[in-house]
């Protein structure tokens, strides 16, 4: 009697599984969603060393100022 020893896993493909050679692959963390107040947060601090730098306008009533048009 013979013996035969293979190392495989198991992958999707098409929607059936199949069984693939070698070992399984490490598996990947998924990427989450950033939170909202890390976003903000990061906005913030560029928007700090924006005005550290002189790069941003310090008052609303600045013509520098961003606006966008009304929504009426």
């Amino acid at each position: 009697m013979t013996t035969v020893t293979k190392q495989i896993h198991f992958d999707m493909k098409a929607r059936r599984k199949v069984a693939m050679p070698g070992p399984a692959p490490e598996p990947v963390a998924p990427m989450g969603r950033i939170p909202r107040v890390s976003k903000l947060m990061a906005l913030a601090i560029r928007f700090d060393q924006m005005l550290f730098e002189g790069k941003a306008p310090t008052s609303p009533n600045s013509p520098a100022w961003p606006t966008s048009p009304s929504r009426a």
